[in-house]
């Protein structure tokens, strides 16, 4: 059976065949390289009826897994116990995020392609500061209602992360970011 290639939504799902030698590496690449190229970056990879994978197949998983890069995922699905044995022999599955099913493995790559929650603007002076601390900007101007004066005292963790950062004043108030 050669290697099986389906888009399903954003993601790709290949079902690989019994035997992943030296010819089906090749093949196995080929197709992977293919997707690649053509901007796919979600991979299920089914080993529901592979048997035997080589060294070959193993550097195969290993370079799709580094050309998926960070924005995209690679998920093993339905290894046997003996694939299994083999990867933890090999000291490779830390290297791979496994499922038992094709439609986990598609639920985890559905919420990589989701990406992570966005999060709401701060309300309180606190939460923008910290935010200015950490390097993002606020809108020109922008504090939360109430708001008014110069910036807050500020106390406890806050005050040792600006003292570590640099950011506080002697009278415990926060220097602006160019002074």
């Amino acid at each position: 059976m050669p290697t099986l290639v389906e888009k399903v939504g954003a993601s790709v799902v290949v079902v690989l065949a019994s035997t992943i030698d030296g010819r089906g590496a090749i093949e196995f690449d080929r197709k992977m390289a293919q997707q690649l190229e053509s901007g796919s970056r979600l991979f299920a990879v089914d080993f529901s009826s592979v048997r035997l994978i080589t060294s070959a197949g193993l550097r195969v998983l290993l370079m799709l897994r580094k050309r998926a890069g960070v924005e995209g995922g690679l998920v093993l699905c339905g290894l046997s116990e003996r694939i299994r044995t083999l990867l933890d022999i090999a000291g490779l599955t830390s290297q791979f995020q496994m499922t038992a099913t094709r439609d986990e493995a598609l639920a985890h790559l559905a919420s990589l392609h989701a990406g992570p929650p966005v999060a709401e603007a701060p309300s309180s002076s606190l939460g923008h500061l910290l935010l200015r601390l950490l390097g993002h900007s606020t809108p020109a101007g922008e504090r939360p209602a109430g708001a008014s004066g110069p910036s807050p005292p500020v106390s406890g963790v806050a005050a040792h992360a600006m003292d570590l950062l640099g950011r506080r004043s002697d009278s415990g108030r926060v220097r602006s970011l160019g002074d």
